[in-house]
């Protein structure tokens, strides 16, 4: 049985982030459309320039700079795409990409983000609460073999692709065998829990210390950041703004100070990680 304040959370933490989602949908379509139409304008300015006696030929003044700017965001489209957005090897080509392809971009993270919102809609509250229960309920990640062994009709490319979408669940190992928590999500959930704990054994003065923190000195950077070892630089960073942001102190002012240290502990292993995969890339380049 899921526990009550779990689901209650997940179901409050799934509205907060569709209405997100949704909303930054909207906002970059609006930009995205702006963009463009600043794009068409461009064109039509710089057509009149090279050719001024087209005002003349009333039937291209808007026709062909709207077919250049058709032309041209389908090539940025196939290039915001394809093309990887770290690469400044060619400083003037980047800053071309970056100007003139920023209303394709807003278009496809438009996209995205609805797709987002769609993927958080169909979130199974009740399930992922149940597996969050009984992974708390631990010191250490889970295996697969032993979540299915608990639950025998669970379907583990399902629960990858719900709880992954949960910052604070990281999915360990190159076949991603294991789930575990960072420490300050695990922190987060157990202090939800912890009342209820205390209410049902009717035990307030003895309360349960916090997990002890047995990861991540066993993890590698990858797992801590929690991207697999193909990851790009722009995904590294990613990873790292979003754990880095539930270690943030504010989290954790109402915690016991061993709870902190946990937090910070953990702290200084993302940034270990993140300065190792960093320092690994520019080797590579």
């Amino acid at each position: 049985m899921a526990p009550p304040i779990i689901s209650a959370w997940l179901r409050r933490w799934r509205r907060r982030q569709c209405a997100y989602c949704l909303l930054l949908s909207g906002l970059a379509l609006l930009a995205g459309v702006g963009a463009l139409f600043v794009l068409f304008c461009f064109i039509w300015v710089l057509s009149l320039l090279v050719d001024p006696g087209a005002m003349a030929r009333q039937h291209l003044v808007v026709t062909g700079p709207l077919i250049l700017t058709l032309f041209a965001a389908g090539l940025l489209f196939i290039d915001s795409l394809f093309s990887h957005r770290d690469d400044l090897s060619n400083v003037i080509v980047w800053l071309v990409r970056e100007t003139f392809g920023i209303g394709p971009r807003l278009l496809l993270e438009s996209f995205r983000q609805l797709r987002r919102a769609v993927h958080f809609a169909v979130v199974d509250v009740d399930r992922c609460a149940e597996v969050l229960g009984y992974v708390i309920s631990k010191q250490k990640s889970v295996p697969k073999d032993e979540l299915l062994k608990v639950f025998p009709d669970l379907n583990w490319s399902w629960l990858r692709s719900q709880l992954r979408l949960l910052q604070g669940v990281v999915f360990l190992r190159a076949d991603f065998s294991r789930i575990g928590l960072t420490q300050p999500f695990r922190l987060r959930l157990r202090q939800l829990v912890k009342p209820q704990e205390q209410a049902a054994s009717g035990a307030q003065e003895n309360r349960e210390p916090p997990p002890p923190v047995t990861e991540p000195e066993t993890l590698t950077s990858y797992e801590i950041l929690g991207v697999s070892a193909a990851a790009s630089i722009a995904e590294i960073k990613l990873a790292y703004r979003r754990r880095i942001k539930e270690c943030h102190p504010d989290r954790f002012g109402e915690l016991d100070p061993a709870s902190r240290q946990q937090a910070e502990e953990w702290t200084i292993a993302l940034n270990a990680a993140y300065d190792a995969l960093m320092a690994q890339h520019s080797r590579r380049q």
